[in-house]
């Protein structure tokens, strides 16, 4: 089994590919699902069924984030009608099957800071995608395109979500390193750990110790690797993140 804190948990952004989930979970500790969001055209979305059969083959140790519906956050996202409304209803209980600790929101870069835009976000998240709806499962909010970084953290704070944030992103002497530590002040924080727009094989060790030492003194946080090489980096920054809290104990 993983040697994985409850407070920090660490994984990869889908399955590595060739691997099934009972090796995964052999090592660690949490898996960001991406079927409701990653389907094919014309694919339905799985029910509650397939979703029961996900946590019930898992170990009990196993935890698991979720990529929102596609038609919640694609070219029209965070829809206010009906069918919205009925697959927001969907996601949550899917959540609740699952056990899911975290939702994550992703709209396309289009979806711009435009008034029209942020009203409807606040009033999707307010009234659809509710706080009650979701329970425990913290809702994350993955923001791209023109969003500056007033502009994200406000509204965050209005609907109620974190924001995931990649403390490897962009150059860290640029304002981002501020940004990052803004939105991990809050207590909790999901790093969704992608680089600086390219498809590097590995992060080398500093990288990976600079971002154990921002998480390790919060109340909790989810670190998602989602580049080429993102199982071997998982691992070794599962291990770093074991061997703090070693030391911290001795």
């Amino acid at each position: 089994m993983p040697a994985s804190s409850p407070k920090h948990q660490v994984g990869c952004a889908e399955l590595p590919p060739g691997m099934n989930r009972g090796k995964y979970f052999e090592k660690l500790s949490l898996l960001e699902v991406g079927a409701f969001a990653n389907r094919k055209v014309g694919t339905s979305k799985p029910g509650r069924k397939v979703v029961r059969g996900w946590r019930e083959k898992s170990p009990e140790t196993a935890r698991f984030s979720v990529l929102a519906h596609s038609e919640l956050t694609g070219a029209k996202a965070f829809p206010m009608d009906d069918e919205g409304k009925e697959i927001a209803t969907s996601l949550a209980d899917s959540c609740q099957v699952l056990g899911a600790e975290a939702v994550v929101f992703r709209p396309p870069a289009s979806f711009s800071p435009s008034a029209q835009n942020r009203d409807r976000m606040k009033s999707f998240f307010a009234e659809v995608a509710t706080a009650s709806a979701f329970g425990t499962t913290a809702r994350v909010w993955e923001p791209s395109g023109l969003w500056e970084h007033a502009g994200i953290t406000e509204m965050a704070n209005d609907c109620g979500l974190l924001v995931a944030v990649d403390p490897l992103g962009q150059d860290p002497l640029d304002e981002n390193a501020n940004f990052v530590v803004e939105q991990m002040s809050k207590g909790k924080a999901y790093l969704r750990i992608t680089g600086m727009g390219h498809s590097r094989r590995r992060f080398d060790g500093y990288q990976l110790e600079m971002i154990a030492d921002m998480v390790s003194d919060l109340e909790q946080s989810w670190t998602l690797f989602a580049h080429q090489g993102m199982y071997p980096d998982a691992l070794a920054m599962q291990r770093e993140l074991f061997t703090q809290t070693l030391d911290e104990a001795e």
